[in-house]
């Protein structure tokens, strides 16, 4: 073991990736392979087919198989940890009965990749478990040095992710404190986009995948909190629907992951209010009808939409209706028009196809029989809820 020690220090002194894993597979003689984040290869010896079908699936396609992630974190294949979690012995892969050990490369607490060595000659020893540990971190520090594979200025950033979203008192002096010292401030005009899954689904693994490519994109942040994950998108200037649908569907592609909903909030421009438009995304998933839905879309029907909204109708509503049923006249639809026009005659016109002097007709009728005034801004506001209640429940 004093030789693997020394190993070790020649490997942080030389910061040479690439180098490094040839050197640990020349010398520990088990097929190994270092991914980034993205499940993407760095370094895989031997550079061969060997009979395991994860591993020969990531030498030909020089990445993990998106269908394979839910089966490699499942918890019935995990059978030990060490002492601080950081690296698990897994007693067969995927279809196969290769025992592995799977370490997470960290650096500060935040995964930058993964370790899988494995031992075809059965469970390795508790000193190799504890030197695996050891090499997860040095692999760390060459990568670090190296910033190979990944953009890592990007987790310089987790912190200020980490005080965005699961602060409820978020505060102009402590922003102003960490912003700074970043390499590249937020740029204004910024978006909030959240999906979730099920707690207990194996989709948490799609989520985690996409949080870990985001993370290496410019203007694009994320923060993974149990099983919802938010996307902060910056420098939104004059963006459209289509251009913000176009963004998410770009980082889906990526991770070829296809099912997952989202909900958006509207482009702000003040991270100080960023709890507001977390609170608009959330409620654009949770009222979701299809793969993007925009807060701005259901906003209405989630603020008026409501078990007891009848209560809230003015009483006009039901009179104007009632009218129309004995009479045969169509003052509710033509009120409906005028005050959803917001008083615009021509508009009105226009909508109901009808002549101008109808519509002055019909609407000095409803005035005869209601009494109303339609120059009342609170009343014709109060109507435009009303109409808007009787139409969408």
């Amino acid at each position: 073991m004093k030789d693997m020690y020394e190993f070790l220090f020649n490997g942080l002194i030389n910061h040479n990736l690439h180098q490094f894993m040839k050197q640990l597979y020349e010398y520990f003689h088990h097929p190994m392979v270092l991914c980034d984040v993205n499940y993407l290869v760095l370094a895989q010896h031997p550079n061969q087919q060997i009979g395991d079908m994860l591993f020969d699936h990531m030498q030909e396609h020089q990445k993990v198989a998106v269908e394979m992630l839910p089966f490699i974190q499942l918890g019935n294949y995990q059978k030990d940890l060490d002492q601080n979690n950081n690296v698990i012995y897994v007693d067969y892969g995927v279809g196969q009965t290769i025992p592995r050990i799977i370490a997470a490369i960290t650096d500060n607490d935040n995964i930058i990749g993964y370790l899988c060595i494995l031992f075809a000659d059965g469970k390795p020893s508790s000193e190799i478990f504890s030197f695996i540990s050891k090499l997860a971190k040095t692999i760390a520090s060459i990568i670090c040095h190296c910033k190979t594979g990944y953009n890592y200025n990007r987790y310089e950033y987790f912190a200020i992710m980490n005080y965005l979203f699961s602060n409820d008192n978020i505060n102009k002096h402590d922003l102003e404190k960490l912003l700074p010292a970043q390499p590249n401030n937020f740029s204004r005009d910024y978006c909030i986009i959240t999906t979730k899954v099920g707690l207990k689904s194996n989709e948490i693994v799609y989520l985690n995948q996409l949080h870990q490519h985001i993370i290496t994109l410019p203007n694009t942040y994320s923060y993974l909190q149990d099983n919802c994950l938010y996307i902060l998108i910056t420098g939104l200037n004059r963006a459209t629907k289509n251009n913000i649908i176009n963004k998410v569907k770009s980082l889906i592609t990526a991770v070829n992951i296809y099912k997952l909903k989202f909900g958006i909030s509207y482009i702000f421009d003040n991270l100080l209010d960023i709890n507001i438009y977390k609170q608009q995304a959330l409620k654009a998933y949770d009222l979701s009808k299809q793969q993007f839905t925009f807060f701005e879309d259901i906003a209405l029907e989630s603020f008026f939409t409501t078990s007891s909204y009848k209560i809230y109708l003015h009483p006009l509503i039901t009179k104007l209706k009632q009218i129309d049923e004995s009479t045969k006249n169509d003052y509710y639809h033509t009120l409906k028009s005028y005050i959803c026009n917001f008083g615009d005659s021509h508009k009105t016109i226009e909508q109901l196809a009808i002549h101008r002097n109808t519509l002055l007709y019909r609407l000095e009728k409803i005035k005869e029989l209601t009494n109303i005034d339609l120059h009342d801004e609170k009343l014709c506001t109060l109507l435009l809820i009303s109409f808007f209640l009787a139409e969408n429940n």
